[in-house]
């Protein structure tokens, strides 16, 4: 046994030393790659280190020195949030720990949406560490996250309270600098989305603050004259709409228009009305339904219970509309305030094709257009917002009518100078769409092909058996009103 003590006490020391040396070791081998340029080695020895040997006085720095080398040198926002991950839990408690949960959060935004985990440790520094400069930073960053979700409201209370509590004067010109950014992003969105008496109260709100930021002071208040011109142009007669601007786009632009419709769509009806559409015979019922509560009980016998269902049917429909079974639906679409339904319609057995709007309200229907021309007109409108207004394309036009038909306005849509531009064709039109406050339209006209790509689709379609799918569109943007910059 005596003999045998020497050989284990210097194995026991072997395994001591390694266990001392072996994080430092592993620490100089990352730091030996990382000089080497070989960043994506020394990044995930860094890690190895905090990973196996966490308590040793190399995990820290090493797993610091991993994130960084993940964020700055790689831009791997994912893998460098683990490694802080790791990091944060080593140095909860201590002063290091605000900007280790910093970097945490950081990575995570870069690391996309959703934002929550990295709002979470934002929240969490502006709440541990009060007054201190890690509280300021993610005080910011929080505005900053909110905006790229777009929480407009959030982000303004957020730079708000900035204003209010950062002492530093650098920190206190950004937040007020994205402050009126978000004024300005917020009215915008709140005006294109349809709210336009709340986008001008903002904006009006915002200039009252006088807003330093030149771009931002000109954007509220072309807003303001926006509204102002679009308020007198809502009520003015369709003959004196103004329409010489139009320009062509490659695509529609989606983020301005957002009140339209496209060729064969069936809209949602809103809420207490249901729409039923006859696939067979192409035609629709609209029915208007009363409050559950409003029904009353038919009296019936216990075994007629079929009969007592119809009957609360009936009482339920307060009002309905049919649509004329001589005509086929080919689309409907509602106005943006849910008061009038629009479609287009062909004669079943000819070839004449009609435009009707039907006021729910009023509980009327008048027929826009009437031609018998196929393709003459195009088979798609849209309700001007604020107004009793329809538009839809027609031969070489945009009509602006009023709902009945009455008076129109037929607007010429310009082509291109160059050779083999496109020329507006109203029956081809797909998609027609209209800004919030009716002063502009975006156009979407299926390209003409010619008739070798004609044949060659009809031969795919035939191998295939799928049916052609629309083709490229070419758009137009089209001012109805032009409005002044001076």
């Amino acid at each position: 046994m005596r003999r045998c003590l020497p050989l284990v006490i210097a194995v026991y020391s072997v395994l001591v030393l390694a266990g001392c040396g072996g994080p430092r070791k592993a620490f100089q081998e990352a730091q030996k790659m990382e000089g080497e340029g070989k960043y994506q080695e020394a990044a995930g020895k860094y890690r190895e280190v905090g990973e196996k040997y966490p308590k040793s006085r190399e995990a820290v720095p090493a797993l610091f020195r991993s994130g960084e080398l993940y964020e700055a040198r790689l831009g791997d926002a994912k893998s460098a949030s683990e490694s802080y991950r790791l990091l944060k839990a080593m140095v909860e408690g201590k002063p290091e720990a605000g900007e280790v949960i910093i970097r945490l959060a950081k990575a995570l935004e870069f690391s996309g949406p959703p934002y929550r985990e990295s709002l979470e440790n934002y929240s969490a520094v502006r709440k541990g560490f009060s007054g201190k400069p890690e509280s300021a930073k993610a005080l910011l960053a929080t505005g900053r996250l909110y905006e790229a979700m777009r929480l407009w409201p959030e982000s303004r209370a957020i730079y708000e309270e900035a204003l209010q509590t950062l002492k530093s004067t650098g920190e206190r010109d950004t937040a007020w600098t994205r402050l009126q950014s978000v004024w300005l992003l917020e009215s915008l969105g709140l005006y294109f989305s349809g709210k336009v008496d709340e986008a001008v109260k903002l904006a009006g709100d915002s200039l009252s603050r006088s807003p330093t930021v030149p771009e931002v002071k000109r954007g509220l208040e072309v807003l303001q004259r926006r509204y102002s011109l679009a308020k007198k142009f809502w009520d003015i007669h369709p003959s004196m709409v103004i329409a010489e601007e139009t320009s062509q786009m490659t695509t529609p632009d989606q983020s301005r228009f957002i009140v339209g419709g496209r060729v064969g769509e069936i809209q949602e009806p809103p809420p207490g009305w249901e729409f039923k559409l006859d696939q067979k015979k192409k035609t629709f019922v609209l029915r208007e339904k009363a409050p559950e509560s409003a029904v009353p009980e038919p009296a019936r016998g216990k075994d007629d219970k079929k009969n007592k269902d119809k009957d609360k049917a009936r009482s339920r429909e307060v009002w309905s509309f049919r649509s004329n079974p001589d005509y086929e639906v080919l689309g409907c679409w509602w106005s943006f305030d849910g008061n009038y339904l629009g479609w287009a319609a062909r004669e079943r057995f000819g070839s004449r094709r009609i435009l009707e709007v039907l006021d729910i309200k009023a509980r009327k229907k008048w027929q826009v257009v009437s031609n018998p021309v196929s393709g003459a007109i195009g088979e798609v409108l849209v309700f001007l917002p604020h107004s009793r207004k329809v538009v839809y394309p027609m031969r070489r036009y945009i009509v602006v009518s009023d709902i009945r038909g009455g008076s129109q306005s037929m607007l010429k849509v310009k082509t291109g100078p160059e050779k083999g531009a496109p020329v507006f064709q109203g029956g081809r039109v797909r998609t027609i769409a209209c800004s919030a406050d009716g002063l502009e339209l975006a156009v979407g006209m299926a390209r003409e092909q010619k008739d070798g790509e004609k044949k060659a689709k009809e031969k795919d379609k035939k191998k295939s058996g799928v049916e052609e799918k629309e083709g490229d569109l070419v758009a137009w943007k089209i001012n109805l009103t032009i409005l002044s910059e001076e």
